[in-house]
């Protein structure tokens, strides 16, 4: 009876220590750290089998870290792979543990393993690292291994966390409320994470969230209490809350400055046993009793809002400022009708209170600003929609504008008027001239002049270092040049308007090309010529349109594969209104591929889409733009942009003497 009552003594408190074990297991499971998911174990598969894992996964510094390596020879030949290993910079190896066999690169922190595996072996590394650094923001390092083997390389990682243990403040926002009142939590926490915080609050409820709002339903002191866990290790927090039964008010609005006849959303947030009493006085005479209204206010001004909340317990009351303003009073004038190609103004007027004005041009073109120039290259009806905003909201106004018929505009190389003549193939460096009819005229060169060497043209832009290029039309698609040096056309010369007999009208011989231009100046020099042999006026070099140039033709090394549109969309004639130019759009050309100025005037010349532009008669200024970069497709680029002037004529050609 005795030993009956001893065993079930001693079996009742094996349970109870049991029970209290069990309880234990648990609360270390709720209060457990949490683990991230680190890869710790990795492994690639084929002929040569490799398998790493890092033990432990979670370090602090100063810790030492094992990595085992493993290879097998699935094979029944042997092997000899390469197994290359790239270490964090926050695991530093212990030298004098390196097994032999292995080559370690401490300026890279990498290292290299050549085994020879016989069929079916295995080798085996080990090696012993000291987590030396901890990084708060990114604590989780990876160890990298490839291994080479025949023609392959293929590669694994395992994941390491280096890091400290966390540690804690708890606050509450606010720490005294009334029943029902949001209290805000947070925990301040140093360490390396990630963390995981769990919160008691001390009227019997748990809850896993970060920084959580929780309230309170009954009135009392509640200590709560936080527990921050990291991979590593975990830290509790603690502060005191208390509840009281009599109302607090307290509310929130969606907008403190709202506009006129703007409905507002009141929202209440005060705390106390319920039932509440609610009264709300908007500043403006008007009032209310539900919980959340809403409301207009109909003038603009500054409000004084009060809330008062009445119970059982007491009465308090809450009040906040609201401005009510206006949105801006905007308005633009423009002229209802304009022409394509033709510069268009708009001048807008707002009050003082503006912040900013945006405009819509209606056809995809957007401005900033009071005034803007605008130029449609389209007929058609547009609305032009301009947005005024201010720190109350926007007001728009909205106009029609008709677009006729201006100016002809076209990105390809266009002609205003008809070449009366017969237009001959051109090679510049001979100063040969091949007629239709196949009769060679040689060109005298020009005397050089007594007076000194006129002043150079202003330089156009200089590319900056480092930048790159790229052209329209390549030069496979023009007809084949004909050798420098040689007489012979390149191909038959085609004729542009109505020919006539005889020699072309020849200008007077420009002065001669200084050596020391540069390639841009050289470009200039060899359009005029070109220009000059066939009876044409020179272009006048113009500043704007050689910034035009020069930027279409560094973006054309940089973007291969645009031609005439850039690389943010923009057409030529945009381009040259960008940068200042004020004449109107005569054309654009480019090539790619030519070492120097000649076979790129010749090109252009003897290429028929090309030559309406090089001879236009009506053109008057020119813009020239070089680059050169050997890591280009083409190495080198060149631009000319051609602009008229409205309302000039051509010149009368000089009699050629007979």
């Amino acid at each position: 009876m005795l030993n009956t009552m001893n065993r079930k003594i001693r079996t009742s408190s094996l349970l109870v220590v049991a029970l209290a074990l069990l309880a234990c297991l648990l609360a270390g499971v709720v209060r457990a750290a949490p683990g991230p998911a680190l890869s710790r174990h990795t492994a690639i598969t084929g002929p040569v089998e490799l398998t790493m894992t890092i033990e432990p996964a979670v370090a602090r510094p100063r810790d030492t870290v094992t990595l085992d390596v493993t290879l097998v020879n699935r094979q029944v030949q042997a092997a000899a792979p390469e197994v290359f290993l790239r270490i964090p910079p926050s695991l530093s190896p212990q030298a004098e543990r390196l097994p032999a066999g292995t080559t370690f690169n401490f300026l890279d922190n990498s290292l290299s393993w050549m085994p020879v595996l016989p069929a079916n072996g295995t080798a085996t590394l080990q090696l012993t690292f000291v987590a030396s650094v901890a990084d708060l923001l990114q604590p989780v390092h990876e160890v990298e291994a490839f291994l080479r083997y025949g023609d392959e390389e293929r590669s694994a990682t395992v994941e390491l966390w280096v890091g400290l243990p966390p540690t804690v403040s708890v606050g509450a926002s606010p720490a005294l409320v009334s029943v029902g009142e949001p209290v805000k939590l947070t925990a301040l926490t140093t360490g390396a994470g990630p963390f995981v915080q769990t919160w008691d609050l001390g009227d019997g409820r748990e809850l896993s969230a970060t920084d959580p709002e929780v309230v309170y339903s009954t009135p009392g002191t509640y200590e709560v209490t936080a527990h921050v866990a990291n991979p590593l290790a975990m830290a509790s927090g603690s502060t005191s809350i208390t509840v009281v039964a009599n109302p607090i008010a307290a509310f929130t609005v969606d907008d403190d400055r709202p506009v006129v006849s703007q409905t507002v959303q009141f929202t209440d947030q005060s705390g106390g046993q319920r039932p509440l009493l609610y009264q709300w006085d908007f500043g403006d005479g008007k009032t209310s009793r539900e919980a959340h209204p809403r409301h207009q206010y109909a003038e603009p001004g500054i409000y004084t809002v009060r809330l008062v909340v009445e119970s059982e317990y007491g009465m308090d009351e809450a009040s906040q400022t609201i401005t009510v303003g206006a949105g801006p009073v905007v308005d633009f004038i423009l002229d209802d009708r304009t022409g394509t190609g033709q510069p268009f103004y708009a001048q807008a007027y707002a009050d003082e209170s503006t912040t900013r004005l945006q405009w819509d041009m209606g056809d995809g073109s957007h401005y900033e600003g009071e005034v803007v120039e605008h130029i449609y290259y389209a007929t058609g009806d547009y609305l032009v929609t301009l947005r005024a905003e201010n720190d109350f909201g926007a007001s728009e106004v909205t106009r029609w504008v008709r677009v006729d018929a201006g100016n002809y505009f076209s990105w390809l190389p266009t002609i205003f008027g008809p070449l009366t003549r017969t237009i001959p193939t051109l090679q510049l460096e001979t100063g040969t001239l091949i007629q239709s009819g196949g009769e060679a005229i040689q060109l005298t060169p020009a005397p050089e002049p007594v007076v000194a060497s006129p002043p150079p043209q202003p330089e156009p832009l200089a590319p900056p270092p480092g930048s790159s290029e790229t052209a329209v039309e390549p030069p496979t698609a023009a007809p084949n040049p004909a050798p420098v040096g040689s007489g012979a056309a390149a191909e038959p010369p085609a004729v542009v308007g109505t020919p006539v007999a005889g020699a072309p009208v020849a200008l007077q011989p420009q002065p001669p090309l200084s050596p020391n231009a540069t390639p841009a100046e050289q470009l200039l020099w060899y359009i005029n010529e070109a220009r000059r042999l066939h009876g044409l006026a020179p272009l006048a070099y113009n500043y704007e349109l050689s910034v035009a140039a020069q930027m279409h033709t560094e973006d054309l090394v940089s973007n291969p594969n645009i031609m005439h549109e850039g690389s943010d969309g923009s057409r030529p004639p945009e381009r040259q209104r960008r940068y200042g130019y004020l004449g109107i759009y005569g054309g654009e050309a480019v090539a790619w591929g030519f070492d120097n100025a000649v076979p790129v005037v010749e090109f252009w010349v003897n290429s028929p889409p090309h030559r309406t532009l090089i001879l236009n008669p009506n053109a008057r200024e020119v813009g020239v733009g070089y680059y050169a970069d050997s890591r280009a497709p083409n190495i080198w680029y060149w631009t000319a942009e051609f602009g008229i002037i409205l309302g000039s004529e051509p010149e009368a050609p000089a009699p050629t003497p007979n």
